[in-house]
């Protein structure tokens, strides 16, 4: 299955950014910072991590305060995938002072959410290291952040499983319960895929032979605890090695070592992106 390595390309993170900054700006300007900071001040600031963890979203940060400042000075930025001790400067700039104030709160939300999915990828893909199974995203995501969250994932050290529903094909249980029948589900699929590669999705342990013996790609296994996995592995291994097997649904990280062990090839957990733990920054002048 193909992984997409990169921050995302084009002009999705300014587009983003800007539907962010109209919600921010939706009810008018702050009035406290027009009272209270002269125009055309200048200040220095450093975004800190406040916790230990994976950084990620610097350069989402930066289209903010491109698009909030315009031109600003910056004197320090660490790369995404750095991993930080709390107390840690992350990104240090010169600007309008205005600017910086109105650019903070999107700033820190995106460095603290990002850093959050980073940070949590991160110690699955830890906790799986001395094992084959590599730990994988699922389309539980934001709605407008999922390939920037999908990116997180990647800094994190997971991997991309698709982008969205139109990537390849993956047949649900919903599908297969909808359909005429197994063979005649996934014979439609395959043609409709024109040589995608197809995915289908199982929650009971009877349906893997016939799908292993119809040599489609990927098998994903629902809710599989670790022995089932195993025993799902083993079935693969005798009937159609070349069938990519992967562990859905909501697993505790404790159960890494039984899942790494069971020799299937993925497991993808929705927590990545659905249950996110926020590393805090925060916005301090120096």
């Amino acid at each position: 299955m193909a992984d997409y390595l990169q921050y995302p390309q084009g002009d999705y993170v300014p587009k983003v950014v800007e539907r962010a900054l109209e919600s921010y700006r939706g009810y008018g300007e702050d009035i406290a910072t027009a009272a209270i900071v002269p125009e055309n001040s200048r200040a220095r600031v450093q975004f800190v991590a406040l916790q230990d963890g994976r950084i990620c979203g610097i350069p989402v940060a930066r289209e903010v305060l491109k698009q909030v400042l315009g031109d600003y000075e910056l004197h320090l930025r660490i790369a995404d995938g750095t991993t930080v001790t709390a107390g840690t400067p992350v990104l240090e700039l010169s600007g309008d002072t205005r600017g910086l104030l109105e650019a903070r709160d999107l700033c820190l939300w995106f460095l603290s959410h990002l850093s959050g999915i980073a940070t949590k990828t991160a110690q699955w893909a830890q906790a799986l290291s001395q094992t084959k199974l590599v730990v994988r995203d699922t389309l539980s995501v934001t709605p407008d952040l999922g390939e920037l969250e999908k990116y997180a994932v990647r800094v994190g050290d997971g991997m991309t499983s698709r982008l969205g529903v139109g990537s390849f094909p993956r047949v649900t249980v919903e599908h297969l319960k909808l359909g005429t029948g197994l063979g005649d589900v996934i014979n439609h699929v395959r043609t409709a895929a024109q040589g995608k590669p197809i995915e289908v999705e199982i929650d009971r342990l009877q349906d893997l032979d016939p799908l292993l013996k119809m040599r489609v790609d990927l098998v994903a296994l629902q809710g599989f605890p670790p022995e089932q996995a195993t025993m799902a592995a083993d079935h693969r291994q005798t009937i159609n090695p070349g069938t990519l097997l992967e562990v859905r649904g909501d697993v505790n990280l404790e159960d890494a070592g039984a899942y790494g062990e069971s020799g299937v090839d993925y497991l993808a957990v929705p927590a990545l992106t659905d249950t996110v733990t926020p590393v805090r920054h925060q916005m301090k002048f120096v």
